[in-house]
């Protein structure tokens, strides 16, 4: 009797350990799964917030390359400002030649409405 006791206590233990077993398998299993969707929230979480910070955020640009860049942009303003006092040396010079022309024109409008007057006569 005390063996069957025994095997039966044993017996009874058995299945309350696979019981627990089980259970806690079955909680370990959801709780995994929690945890994986948790870190893919996660992930996406800090995918966000590194694409906005780099949205937001200002970077602070080195010395150097500010300096660099700053150089090439008055050198293109230098290059610029000399094209456009070459076109405008080219612009006065054809001012001048306009002008001369008219000037040439005129006077030579005056002298024939001039050449067609008669001469007065002084009477002495």
């Amino acid at each position: 009797q005390d063996n069957k006791l025994a095997t039966q206590s044993k017996t009874q233990e058995v299945d309350f350990k696979t019981r627990e077993t089980t259970e806690l398998e079955k909680a370990n299993n959801e709780m995994s799964a929690d945890r994986a969707s948790a870190q893919e929230e996660l992930d996406a979480l800090e995918e966000y917030w590194t694409k906005l910070t780099d949205q937001c955020v200002v970077k602070e640009i080195p010395y150097e390359v500010r300096q660099a860049k700053r150089a090439k942009e008055i050198a293109g303003l230098k290059e610029a400002l000399g094209h456009l006092e070459q076109a405008g040396d080219r612009i006065s010079d054809l001012q001048v030649q306009a002008s001369n022309r008219q000037i040439n024109t005129v006077f030579l409008q005056l002298r024939g409405s001039q050449a067609h007057r008669r001469p007065r006569r002084i009477k002495a």
